[in-house]
């Protein structure tokens, strides 16, 4: 579970996901930009938006693998956007 203000960083400080807002902008999106630690003080790109035409038009959002093992994009309790159409039995952990 990710709510908006968390982030999660790859192995090595290279990568993070988290919610973000563009310039002039104040819809969030969740993205996947290189971390600014790896780039040494240039500012951060995005590198992939998950819900580029269906931003959140607050901080609002979170990331959640669901019951069925379905990663979901929330706004507030509603399902904004799947990210995976396959349900799955097994096991529903993120490592």
């Amino acid at each position: 579970y990710l709510k908006d203000g968390q982030e999660l960083v790859s192995a090595f400080n290279i990568f993070k996901l988290k919610f973000f807002n563009f310039k002039n902008s104040s819809n969030r999106y969740l993205g996947i930009v290189y971390n600014n630690l790896y780039l040494n003080d240039i500012q951060e790109r995005d590198v992939w938006i998950a819900n580029r035409n269906n931003p959140i038009p607050e901080r609002s959002g979170s990331l959640k693998v669901d019951s069925l093992g379905r990663l979901r994009i929330l706004r507030g309790a509603s399902s904004l956007l799947d990210l995976s159409s396959t349900q799955t039995t097994g096991n529903t952990t993120l490592k």
